[in-house]
């Protein structure tokens, strides 16, 4: 699994919930940030010190550079970044970007991205989806409402055939999201 940004480790801690995750590739450009979040006792207590977990891989380079130059396919890809405010974070949201996921994609991986707040800017979800689907035959917004943010969007697209929101469950329990609700997101 590849996480670009997320350097807190929280979105970690969360996903190290799941037995099958074998591996987590961190790629957050601040270093200061991930080793803040790895040695800073209210950080590791809110990480559950995830970032020190040996399945955990942290790279500090720009993710557009690494997404460029990596060589590894990975089965899936969570984007956590910024949302697209200039021209250097808004490189991260272009088709360019999203082919150089694709990629890096096993062939029947999936990729997510955090898609800003559909009530602050419900422009961003639509043109992050619209972007998307030139690159991925399936694109499925996703919403959940995040305690700190409010309604929250993501975008989920898929390269191997379309998503059965019927069938997804989740496997472990969260404070938000379960099996019964999940299909309610999309």
């Amino acid at each position: 699994m590849l996480l670009l940004g997320a350097g807190d480790g929280l979105a970690v801690r969360e996903i190290l919930k799941y037995d099958t995750v074998e591996q987590i590739t961190i790629v957050d450009i601040d270093k200061r940030v991930t080793d803040l979040a790895k040695e800073h006792p209210i950080l590791t207590q809110a990480n559950g010190q995830a970032l020190s977990d040996s399945r955990v891989h942290i790279i500090n380079t720009d993710a557009f550079v690494f997404i460029r130059e990596n060589k590894k396919k990975f089965d899936m890809i969570l984007i956590d970044l910024p949302d697209p405010s200039n021209e250097t974070i808004g490189r991260l949201y272009t088709k360019e970007f999203y082919r150089l996921a694709q990629a890096s994609l096993e062939k029947d991986g999936v990729l997510m991205t955090q898609a800003s707040s559909p009530f602050f800017a419900p422009n961003v979800i639509s043109i992050i989806k619209h972007t998307l689907e030139q690159v991925f035959p399936v694109v499925r917004p996703v919403f959940v409402n995040v305690p700190s943010f409010g309604e929250w969007g993501f975008v989920l697209a898929n390269q191997d055939g379309e998503i059965d929101v019927d069938a997804l469950t989740v496997p472990i329990e969260t404070q938000y999201i379960d099996s019964q609700n999940i299909q309610e997101r999309f």
